[in-house]
């Protein structure tokens, strides 16, 4: 494309396009499924961190991460964002037992997505064992 192209567009400047082409649109995660307490917890905390624009995480936040406020005071300060963090930080086991409920948190985040990716991954507790498990030798 000839930068007249680019320059005469309609649709936006050049710099408009540009980063129409170079950044694309952040990913979206719909739902994180974690058995351990701990695990889930940062998940969640990671979710409402994310439900702010990059850059733009609120004052009482920060306060949080130095230990000035607890959780709880956070997310009343937010509760819709704590409410959308919890619905998709999601604290059970996946098995036989919950596969039922897996399928259908799976469908219902996926019934209006065009493209969507579902990762996977052995949880991070077994290298964590694995890791101290090896320091003591």
């Amino acid at each position: 494309m000839s930068s007249q192209g680019l320059v005469g567009s309609e649709k936006g400047s050049p710099l408009r396009l540009a980063a129409m082409i170079v950044c694309p649109p952040p990913i979206f995660l719909a739902a994180s499924i974690e058995k351990d307490f701990w695990a889930h917890q940062t998940l969640r905390l990671r979710h409402f961190s994310r439900s702010f624009p990059p850059g733009k995480a609120p004052d009482a936040y920060y306060r949080y991460l130095g230990g000035a406020i607890d959780k709880e005071a956070l997310y009343a300060a937010f509760p819709d964002d704590a409410c959308r963090a919890d619905q998709a930080a999601l604290h059970i086991t996946l098995g036989p037992e919950n596969r039922d409920l897996a399928c259908r948190i799976i469908a219902d985040c996926l019934t209006s997505a065009r493209f969507w990716v579902l990762v996977g991954g052995p949880p991070c507790q077994a290298y964590s064992i694995a890791g101290r498990s090896r320091m003591n030798e």
